[in-house]
């Protein structure tokens, strides 16, 4: 007779695991469901097409309208996620093979640098500065752990940025993009963002700090500059295989949502 100390099925998931990570592979939960639910991911640094999505980011120039397209379907997703404001109170557990931080510290310092370039005093570019440290402390926390389920954001790292990012050569955008699956809500034509920047400053007096004090025209400007990027930044990840929707601000609201609904299930689906 052969005895088996400690819990049996516990030593069971254990030689499972082993025998999954000497093939080349490893057991993980799909994001939204229950504990049961799992997958067998190849393990392959080269290819993140196959890695499982685990963000869904939007992107989009600012005030175009995300976030009230990102709240339009937040309540009726096919899946489970978590949202920005759970991020702080999350307990992620380590994922193996995590990135170092030096690659987002990278990042967050070239656009740093580009705060200069902004038409702001140094009140404003200190709470700019804060808030974009915070977005790529987040995103090192989302890289470098593992939950039960995937996150959702209105935006993230790719919005935040875009430039920075289509600056990096191809291994480095493909370790940080890992993982990703984007949204890209972007106009037919660049004057539709400057009119929904006038309504929501006159509805609600918000507007952006970079923003306020422009003409229609440096507005625009600003709209096709940012466009130029998330284009390129799209082009860049799908040819990587990163999953992308586009949807256009121009159409009807009900009409984007139930084709982002519909990208988001075949995320959680596959």
């Amino acid at each position: 007779m052969i005895k088996l100390y400690g819990n049996p099925m516990r030593l069971l998931k254990r030689t499972i695991h082993s025998l999954l990570k000497k093939l080349g592979y490893r057991l993980i939960k799909i994001p939204g469901k229950k504990a049961k639910s799992v997958a067998f991911v190849k393990n392959d640094d080269d290819t993140p097409s196959k890695t499982l999505v685990f963000v869904i980011e939007f992107i989009g120039p600012t005030g175009v309208g995300k976030t009230t397209l990102f709240e339009r379907i937040k309540n009726h997703t096919a899946a489970e996620w978590y949202y920005r404001e759970n991020l702080s109170s999350l307990n992620l557990k380590d994922r193996e093979g995590k990135l170092s931080g030096s690659l987002h510290w990278k990042i967050l310092f070239d656009r740093l640098l580009r705060l200069d370039g902004l038409n702001l005093d140094g009140f404003h570019k200190t709470k700019l500065m804060r808030y974009l440290a915070q977005v790529m402390i987040y995103d090192l926390r989302l890289h470098n752990g593992l939950s039960d389920k995937g996150f959702l954001f209105d935006e993230g790292i790719c919005h935040n940025f875009s430039k920075e990012l289509n600056a990096l050569p191809g291994d480095e955008f493909k370790a940080i993009m890992a993982g990703r699956a984007l949204v890209y809500l972007t106009p037919k034509d660049p004057s539709t963002v400057v009119k929904r920047i006038r309504e929501r400053a006159q509805n609600s007096g918000k507007m952006v700090s970079y923003q306020k004090g422009l003409s229609d025209s440096e507005l625009c400007l600003m709209a096709e500059r940012h466009m130029n990027q998330f284009e390129t930044l799209v082009s860049r990840a799908r040819s990587i295989g990163i999953p992308t929707c586009i949807v256009y601000a121009e159409d009807e609201l009900d009409r984007n949502a139930e084709i982002i609904l519909g990208f988001e299930k075949n995320m959680v689906s596959t």
